[in-house]
């Protein structure tokens, strides 16, 4: 037997009121999750700014990524570009391969 439209409208509006409690709910401890993340990060890079800056940028474009993969991939990469500058600089400014490689334009007339 159908409900009547008393219970029916009852029922939507059981249904209406658990679903905004569950989108709260949700927020709250998304929210929470969001807080215990951004906290480790700040805890991960260990008062190295340049390092936190670069490991909040990804993890808020990457919101699926940990607070220790966002830490590890900032780290890798200052340290790359560390590492590069410092070989920049014993080199005299350019790339050990430049004087060997071949003039990929030459053919061209250039």
């Amino acid at each position: 037997m159908a409900p009547s439209t008393e219970e029916a409208e009852e029922i939507s509006a059981a249904r209406d009121a658990g679903f905004a409690d569950g989108l709260i709910l949700g927020k709250i401890e998304g929210a929470a999750v969001e807080r215990s993340r951004f906290a480790n990060i700040v805890r991960l890079c260990d008062g190295n700014g340049r390092h936190l800056e670069g490991a909040v940028d990804l993890a808020l474009s990457l919101p699926e990524i940990t607070a220790e993969r966002a830490v590890e991939m900032a780290t890798r990469f200052f340290r790359t570009v560390e590492w590069s500058t410092q070989s920049s600089r014993l080199s005299g400014g350019s790339s050990y391969l430049m004087g060997s490689l071949p003039d990929a334009l030459a053919r061209f007339g250039r």
